[in-house]
């Protein structure tokens, strides 16, 4: 019998060494121990919502670095300024000093963002990527 999986893999042309990522909608990580998909091959979970209560620190400490992270930033901080952003991307540090993580707002930038903020944000982001901790501080 072949599996949703297998077929989807088919579809896609994936072979058994590419990344599979996962859409996840803020249910899963509260939801089960250990996910059955990571053990049919999917190691990339996207998008992380915070809005949904899903913390990436918390999501790495059940699940491993073989989970791969991607999102994890709290559109919704992005609206109370620099402080506020500064502070919540540097709890990201350790994933980002780890691996295997992309931080990223879940979706999209809701239009309640000032320019000015989503810039901040942009280069606070491009500086935690760069290593440059020290400029979030």
């Amino acid at each position: 019998m072949t599996t949703d999986l297998e077929r989807f893999d088919d579809c896609m042309n994936y072979r058994p060494s590419d990344r599979r990522p996962n859409h996840e909608l803020g249910v899963w990580p509260q939801a089960r121990d250990r996910w059955r998909a990571m053990d049919a091959g999917v190691d990339t979970l996207w998008p992380l919502e915070r809005a949904s209560d899903v913390d990436p620190l918390e999501v790495r400490k059940r699940f491993g670095k073989s989970l791969r992270l991607w999102g994890g930033v709290d559109k919704r901080v992005l609206a109370l300024g620099p402080q506020a952003i500064r502070a919540h991307l540097c709890e990201m540090i350790p994933l980002i000093e780890e691996g295997g993580f992309i931080p990223t707002v879940d979706h999209t930038v809701p239009p309640d963002i000032s320019w000015d903020n989503f810039r901040y944000y942009m280069e606070a982001k491009m500086a935690l990527l760069s290593g440059e901790f020290g400029k979030l501080e």
